[in-house]
């Protein structure tokens, strides 16, 4: 079995089991605005001590990428009403996401 960890590109899929279409997704694991991002994140919730944990790490970050509920990251939105912010099939990568959220200080979720 392979592990893709580091794979920096995947595929998203958006639709219903009749019909799915995939976009590619760029993770940009490695890019600045993702690991700051990624960092801002979580060191608001916790002591840096705290980032050794992987499981507390992951499941951090499992929650703090809803906003809707987490006060996070993104705003997860599928209702087909995208007024003031994009479809979620518009976005292409992680550092796109970042980027928005970062040119907020952190305070505003992506829409």
């Amino acid at each position: 079995r392979n592990e893709y960890v580091l794979s920096e590109v995947g595929t998203t899929y958006h639709g219903n089991g009749r019909a799915a279409s995939a976009n590619t997704w760029r993770f940009d694991q490695f890019d600045s605005s993702v690991v700051s991002g990624v960092l801002d994140l979580l060191l608001a919730r916790r002591r840096t001590s705290d980032l050794a944990d992987p499981v507390w790490v992951t499941r951090v970050l499992s929650a703090l990428i809803n906003a809707n509920d987490e006060g996070g990251l993104l705003i997860g939105n599928w209702s087909g009403d995208y007024e003031g912010g994009k479809a979620p099939w518009e976005w292409g990568s992680s550092s796109e996401l970042f980027k928005v959220y970062n040119a907020s200080g952190g305070r505003e979720p992506v829409k």
